[in-house]
Formats: structure tokens, C-alpha cells, sequence
């Protein structure tokens, strides 16, 4: 029996080649930016922008993009780096926690690993976390593009308990198919779209706090709404929601684009010595069998893992639960970690397996040093058995047929 990592949205990432338009007012834009040169030192990250590139900038809301002006609360830890990529660079990372950070403060993004909590935990992390949070910093609240997990009741939380008086919910990710049309969410594919999660404004007012769509009569305090099918769309939302001080920001990477006023500028991570995959969603199953003569162990807990490199580790698909299938990988990732020496770069899929990689090799948090592209965010472990291990992660369902092909490429051929 195959399982998935999560209960994730199958739908395909839109493939701008084979996409087909809707009848009304969307529109899909591709992703915007242009990677800049890039340099190597050993194993470190380091980015040379074109010029004009890659610079500080203000975006709509007047702020600049400067890492200690943000914090970043999401319900996931591929969620929070590829959020945080937005805002960062190797030369000012975000930091990247797995539970509540030192200090709720600029400079720092959370993953709560509330998807999978009931409600009213899930809602009780977010307030417990908004509620001490330091004033006047741009407050993200991440949440997933596809509507998993509780972003309506997480987002009411977080407004509540940090007193916000206005927020932006403009969950668009349209660099990854996912748009908002007349208040409901779309996954954009080959075959069409179709609509995943409630429609908004209703959701939100059902919890007594007042909802509208962006410019049709959003009262002074409560919930907007953004329409947007395209990255223009997403930054005139922005503007026309305007900066009215302390505002709280609800969405996905789309959002946290448009907020730093910067398209990803394209890290070229150092060449792969192993990938972990810890899900079986189509998407990443089709990226790794575009890969030609890789080797892929599976994490099937029946004997020792001893991979060269390059090489790709999957998840067992003979498992009978979701429960099996992670115990094995679990037990398949300690013996990993304890007698394969440290790693100079790894790719992760899944946020589940990132989040039991880093607890396994004990790290205190990750540095996030910016975006390979939309959705897939580098970063590095700090402390522990894979300290300075440079991680690039994304979620199953994100990314091209040809991504890992890309990814790999360097690594093999350095090893051919």
C-alpha cells in the first residue's frame, strides 16, 4: 500500500506549458526572477547578484526586507523556510526554529508543526506565540497554499491573541498553481483547477470576527480578503490594503514575496551528496524518476544504509499505515545519522522528515540563507551531528518534473 507523508492535495503544480486558461478574469502568471551569478567556496553558499539584483528594496507595505523586521509563524518547517527564504540571504539568514525560539522577535521564523494537531491545540500554540510577540514587526502567519491543516481557526488565533486591529488573508501562491478567485482557493493543474478549502470571508466571519473581500466594504478592523491569480495581482493587493502600523499578514510564499519586495534570487546549493524522500506524492515520485541512473535506497528498516553518493534515499512503499511506514523511516534516519559522516549537502522532501531529520541530529535550529526558486528554501543545520550541513528542502508536491535532475546534476558530475 502506498501512503503520502501527509494527506496532501495531488493536484499537479501548474505546468505553464500545458495549462489551461479559464473562461473569466484569471490570470496566471509565471514566476519572476532571474538567478544571479553564482560563486563557491568549498561547500558554502554565496550568491553574486546581477545588478540591481537581489538588493534591499521597499516593498508596497514601505518596509524593506531586512531579516530583523519580520517574524514568521508557520504550521509546517518546509512552510517556514520557504517563507523565510524570501526575507533572507547568506549573508543575513533568518533563524529557523522548531519550537517556541529564545526571544518572539525580528529575525526568526517558527514551525509550530501544528497541520496535524486538533483545532484547539493548534490554535492554543499560535496564540501562546502571538501574544508575546514583539510590536511593530511585520507578523507572517504562514499558512498552507492548499488550505491543509487549520489556517482559518490559526489565523482568527493569532489575530486575537496579538491584538491585531487589521489583517491581509491572501493565501495565492500563484509561482506554484494555487490562486483566489471571488474568495475561494484554487490549485491550478493541466486539467483545470478546482477548489480546496471553505470559502473565506464566511469562514472567518463564522468566528465573530468581521470579513470581506479586499475593496467590497472590509470594515476598518477584521479580516481582507485578497483576490489574486497572478504575483501583479498579489502586490496590488498589498497596496491597496495599504501599511496601517501593526497589521497582521496571512499566507504563503506568493505573500511573503510581494512583502519583501524581491522575486527569490536563486541559490545554487553545493552539490548533493544524498536526498531523503519521505513522501510518495505524485510530484515527487515523477521528479525522481526523471532522474537518469540514480540510486535509491528505501528506508524499509532491513539492513544498514551505506550510500555513496549521489543518491537518493525513499520512502518503504510496502508499508500497511502511515504509521509503519514513518516508524521505519525513523529508524532508517538514526542509524543514518550515527555512522554516515557528516554530509556537506542534502536535499529533504517532505516536512515531516525534515523535522525528524534535524531532532535526530540534534540541532538547535536551522539558518535559512534564501530560495533555490519558488518553494525550495536553503538553509544550514546549526549545532549538533550534521552542524553546517547545508539543507535544501521543499514539500512534495512543489517543484518541476525536471527539479532533482537540476539539483543533481552538479554532484553527478562530479562523481562521474
Amino acid at each position: 500500500m502506498a501512503w503520502s507523508e501527509r494527506g496532501q492535495h495531488h493536484a499537479r503544480p501548474a505546468d505553464r506549458a500545458h495549462l489551461r486558461r479559464p473562461r473569466h478574469r484569471l490570470r496566471h502568471s509565471r514566476p519572476r526572477h532571474r538567478p544571479g551569478k553564482q560563486s563557491h567556496r568549498g561547500d558554502r553558499i554565496r550568491l553574486v547578484a546581477h545588478r540591481g539584483e537581489g538588493r534591499v528594496k521597499h516593498g508596497p507595505t514601505g518596509r524593506g526586507v531586512g531579516k530583523q523586521d519580520v517574524l514568521i509563524v508557520a504550521d509546517d518547517i518546509t512552510g517556514a523556510l520557504d517563507t523565510a527564504g524570501y526575507f533572507a540571504t547568506p549573508e543575513t539568514p533568518l533563524k529557523v526554529w522548531l519550537d517556541r525560539p529564545p526571544a518572539i522577535s525580528g529575525g526568526n521564523a517558527v514551525d509550530l508543526d501544528t497541520r496535524d494537531l486538533d483545532e484547539a491545540a493548534a490554535c492554543g500554540r499560535v496564540a501562546e506565540i502571538f501574544a508575546g510577540r514583539e510590536r511593530g514587526l511585520l507578523s507572517f502567519k504562514k499558512i498552507d497554499s492548499v488550505m491543509r491543516g487549520h489556517p482559518i481557526a490559526e489565523a482568527v488565533a493569532a489575530f486575537r491573541a496579538g491584538r491585531f486591529r487589521r489583517a491581509l488573508f491572501a493565501p495565492a501562491f500563484p509561482a506554484m498553481g494555487r490562486v483566489t478567485v471571488d474568495g475561494r482557493q484554487l490549485v491550478l493543474s493541466p486539467d483545470g483547477m478546482a477548489p480546496v478549502g471553505p470559502a473565506l470571508v464566511d469562514a472567518l466571519s463564522s468566528h465573530g470576527i468581521p470579513a470581506a473581500l479586499l475593496g467590497k466594504g472590509a470594515a476598518p478592523g477584521g479580516f481582507a480578503v485578497a483576490d489574486a491569480s497572478s504575483d501583479a495581482e498579489l502586490a496590488d493587493a498589498v497596496t491597496a490594503f495599504g501599511q496601517g502600523g501593526d497589521d497582521l499578514y496571512v499566507g504563503s510564499g506568493g505573500l511573503a514575496s510581494v512583502l519583501a519586495g524581491r522575486a527569490s534570487p536563486g541559490l545554487r546549493p553545493p552539490a548533493l551528496d544524498l536526498a531523503i524522500c519521505g513522501t510518495n506524492h505524485p510530484v515527487t515520485l515523477r521528479q525522481i524518476a526523471a532522474v537518469p541512473g540514480l540510486r535509491c535506497l528505501v528506508m524499509d528498516d532491513n539492513g544498514a544504509l551505506r550510500p555513496e553518493p549521489p543518491v537518493m534515499l525513499v520512502a518503504p512503499a510496502n508499508a500497511v499505515s502511515v504509521q509503519q511506514a514513518r516508524a521505519m523511516i525513523e529508524r532508517s534516519l538514526e542509524r543514518l545519522v550515527a555512522t554516515m559522516p557528516r554530509p556537506h549537502a542534502v536535499l529533504v522532501t517532505g516536512g515531516w522528515t525534515l523535522r525528524l531529520l534535524v531532532r535526530i541530529c540534534a540541532a538547535s535550529h536551522l539558518l535559512c540563507e534564501g530560495l533555490y526558486e519558488p518553494g525550495v528554501a536553503v538553509s544550514r543545520m546549526v549545532e549538533g551531528a550534521w552542524d553546517g550541513t547545508a539543507i535544501s528542502s521543499k514539500s512534495g508536491g512543489f517543484g518541476g518534473d525536471d527539479l532533482l535532475v537540476r539539483l543533481f546534476a552538479p554532484g553527478m558530475k562530479e562523481s562521474a
